[in-house]
């Protein structure tokens, strides 16, 4: 007896152990299909369905699979050697797939048969001689693995129905087909096909056999499904599928045994008996274990919501003081360039939190803690802010940055702005990292939804693409196009993983159009809400049919500004170069000229400017500034005699705005000029900087600056090393973690290149501004070749003190 139970729970533990095996995380199979009616292919409805494709399903849910149908229009060789999609149900066995592609043992076969006209029957071989034969090419493979006799022509047409129309027409002894077909092709008859009477003929040396096709990376899966499916075949399964579709040849399947699938179920019966008793004995233990992992799993709950609660406060609340300092601030009397620093400080500010809050954000999301607000909000205002934020890095980079909403997005809708911020600052953000030469797009539009509004945000680029078999995995948590992306670029690949959640939680999308080496195509869709709104007053009676010069030598973003004036009904010409721009202002009279003041490596647009206002006048002149030269663009504006100007991205209403105030001036106070660099002392040192962000760029540039230094910035270690070839530095500094290469690795590098002039090279001061601030980090860059180190955030005082005693100077800062 005691033997007997010992057994039952021997043999339990072991069902138990493949319940659990077989329970695990499944394991996800691209499934392709393309239109083989009865075998596979894709219904009226949009549903993938057939015989094969029902085989498949079950095989896949008896060993844990799960399937996930991608439809195929054409041959399915070529996606299966690409990897564009990982099994194929059926196809036939011929060797020349198999250079390409792995097929499994066949699991069916089928009868060839060819059909012809009944007034012209044929029985045998003999009697096609010196006739053609026609196929389409989805016979293809069935027509090559046939031996035809000696005299028989064979010709593809493009379709089954064209050679059908030949073979009526008597151009062709028949039709070459799979058997089970012939009743579809007799009941589709093309036209000229209708009252032609038709016969088979069915040799019997013209069978082929199918496989399951898999590409090679898929091999291991491929033939466990074909073990699954040899399985159903022994249980009369595969054979009542096919009776189900009316297979008509499936004598010809080579898993057939109904027999033995009495027996199987037999065995199961025993197993599931032998099962239940060991988990009856179980159960009490597995009742305990459940009730403990419950109470662990609340504390472990408990504690990391009490921890995202104590790092929410911790971060924000500092932010929080910096965000409302700057706004006290904004609501003093301030001149135009106070007021656009301290804009950048606020978006900086923000920018900032914005990381802190990804942090946070990602795990409430994982744990589903992530709640959307529902406020009204401007979505124009949300996006423009977005595009802001991400334009100093665009202009950088010397990339053009197109900011186009349509005029029917509403003025406010309902739904979260802070989350919808956070993905277009993700999309904007990524799309001018990965991009290099060129421009980004951020365009808005809305689609109705029944009471509510599809609103659909569109980040273009024209960088580096991303290629098809790897665009899926971007959207997974800390995954990148390419492993080098990330030393190449930065980022841990977090943000489109939250975006893509975000957009989820909105009842939308995220999806991506590329092509690799020619750009990208972010597309956001999300559900919002209507408010009621009040007609707009565009004041387009003001600015109607006034007269526009747009001078912009980049096409798309002159093509944008000239149809929002051409939207206002007014009349506008673009130039791309200030020549053609004062030949047309002195043909012609204007009432405003917008000038950009970036017009290529070799024009200036305030010379250009300055022109115009001999020619036109100041107060029609509009200069485009880019956003974060502003200090001192708007000194050189008020030198050209222009008063008016706007920073980029331009934005359809900003623009409108000042041109009625520009065709209605009132009295504007002008801020007194900007010190420049006639106002400072002479440069006392030549410094270069090594740093790759752009705010901490322009913090350091205007503290060295103010100090009276010449200073050079650089993005990273390796623009240093060329710097430092090119010219003479008095000091560098550089951070340490920058793209491409790291400040530890290019001191080594500059320290190794001193020493191999033997000698005669100067050997330059380098100081380490980083924030790395651990214990070690200091003797590991001193150790590295590196004159000083300070942490950030930087103390002004400290950094010159430290740059005069690593140079030996002494400069009077009084």
């Amino acid at each position: 007896m005691r033997r007997y139970i010992a057994g039952l729970l021997v043999l339990g533990g072991l069902l138990w152990g493949l319940y659990l095996r077989r329970t695990k995380q499944p394991v996800v199979l691209r499934a392709g299909t393309n239109q083989s009616p009865q075998f596979n292919y894709r219904d009226d409805h949009g549903k993938i369905t057939g015989f094969a494709v029902d085989v498949l399903e079950e095989a896949a849910g008896r060993v844990g699979y799960r399937l996930e149908w991608v439809f195929v229009d054409g041959s399915p060789d070529p996606p299966l050697a690409e990897g564009q999609v990982d099994i194929w149900p059926i196809l036939s066995y011929v060797e020349e797939r198999r250079r390409l592609i792995h097929l499994t043992r066949p699991w069916w076969k089928s009868d060839g048969a060819l059909l012809t006209r009944a007034d012209h029957p044929i029985t045998a071989w003999p009697q096609l001689k010196g006739s053609a034969v026609r196929y389409s090419p989805a016979e293809h493979y069935l027509v090559q693995s046939i031996h035809w006799p000696e005299g028989i022509r064979l010709v593809m047409d493009p379709t089954s129905a064209e050679a059908m129309r030949h073979m009526c027409a008597g151009e062709g002894a028949g039709v070459w087909t799979l058997l089970h077909l012939q009743r579809e092709y007799a009941l589709r008859r093309p036209s000229g096909c209708e009252g032609v009477p038709l016969s088979t003929f069915q040799p019997t040396d013209a069978t082929l056999p199918y496989a399951l096709g898999a590409n090679k990376g898929k091999t291991k899966e491929a033939e466990i499904l074909r073990d699954a499916i040899e399985e159903m075949s022994r249980e009369g399964r595969t054979m009542a599928i096919a009776s189900h579709w009316r297979i008509l040849d499936v004598a010809h399947s080579d898993l057939v045994g109904q027999m033995v699938g009495s027996h199987q179920r037999n065995i199961q019966l025993l197993y599931g008996l032998t099962g239940v008793a060991f988990l009856a004995l179980f159960l009490g233990w597995l009742a305990a274990r459940a009730r403990v992992a419950k109470l662990a799993a609340e504390r472990v709950s408990a504690a990391r919501s009490q921890f995202l609660a104590n790092m929410s406060h911790e971060l924000r609340t500092p932010m929080n003081g910096v965000l409302a300092i700057i706004d006290l601030m904004m609501t003093s009397s301030l001149t135009n360039e106070q007021r656009e620093q301290l804009l950048l400080a606020r978006s900086s500010a923000r920018s900032l939190l914005g990381v802190l809050n990804d942090i946070l954000d990602f795990s409430r999301i994982d744990s589903g803690r992530l709640l959307l607000e529902t406020i009204p909000f401007s979505p124009r205002e949300v996006a423009e802010r977005s595009a802001r934020l991400v334009a100093g890095k665009a202009h950088a980079k010397r990339l053009e940055l197109l900011f186009d909403v349509d005029p029917a997005v509403p003025g406010e809708l309902v739904g979260d702005p802070v989350r919808l911020q956070q993905i277009l600052l993700n999309l904007l953000g990524n799309a001018v990292k990965f991009t290099s030469h060129g421009w980004v797009r951020l365009r808005l539009r809305t689609e109705p939804a029944g009471e509510r509004l599809w609103l659909i945000c569109e980040v273009a680029d024209t960088g580096i693409g991303i290629p098809p078999e790897k665009q899926a995995a971007i959207f997974e948590s800390f995954t990148q196009a390419d492993s080098t992306i990330t030393r190449k670029y930065g980022g841990s690949g977090l943000g489109l993983s939250i975006s893509s959640r975000l957009a989820t939680m909105m009842q939308g999308e995220l999806t991506l159009t590329s092509e690799e080496g020619k750009g990208s195509l972010f597309r956001f869709a999300g559900l919002f809400g209507r408010m009621p709104e009040d007609p707009a007053d565009t004041g387009s009676e003001l600015l109607r049919g006034k007269q526009v010069l747009v001078v912009d030598d980049r096409a798309e973003h002159g093509e944008l500004v000239c149809g929002w004036l051409r939207s206002w009904q007014m009349h506008a010409v673009a130039a791309e170069c200030g020549q053609a721009a004062m030949d047309l202002a002195r043909m012609g009279h204007f009432d405003f000229v917008l000038v950009d003041t970036r017009l290529g490596l070799e024009e200036d647009g305030f010379a250009v400017a300055r022109r115009m206002v001999e020619v036109t006048g100041g107060q029609r002149v509009l200069l485009l500034l880019e956003t974060l030269d502003l200090g001192g663009d708007a000194a050189r504006c008020r030198q050209a005699g222009v008063q008016n100007y706007l920073t980029k991205p331009l934005s359809a209403w900003e623009l409108a705005g000042r041109l009625r105030q520009m065709a209605e001036p009132e009295e504007v106070a002008i801020a007194p000029p900007a010190l420049g660099a006639a106002d400072l002392e002479t440069p006392r040192l030549s410094i270069l900087v090594a740093e790759d962000n752009r705010i901490n760029q322009l913090v350091t540039r205007k503290l060295l600056e103010k100090a009276g230094h010449q200073v050079q910035v650089v993005e990273n270690g390796r623009e240093a090393l060329e710097a430092l070839e090119e010219g003479h530095f008095d000091v560098a500094l550089f951070d340490m973690q920058m793209p491409e290469m790291g400040g530890v690795e290019a001191v080594c590098e500059l320290r190794r290149r001193e020493r191999g002039g033997g000698g005669t090279r100067a050997r330059t001061p380098v100081i380490a501004v980083t924030a790395h601030a651990m214990a070690g980090d200091r003797n590991r860059f001193l150790e590295a070749g590196i004159d000083d180190y300070l942490a950030k955030p930087i103390d002004a005082a400290t950094l010159l003190g430290m740059i005069d005693r690593v140079t030996g100077h002494s400069v009077n800062r009084a």
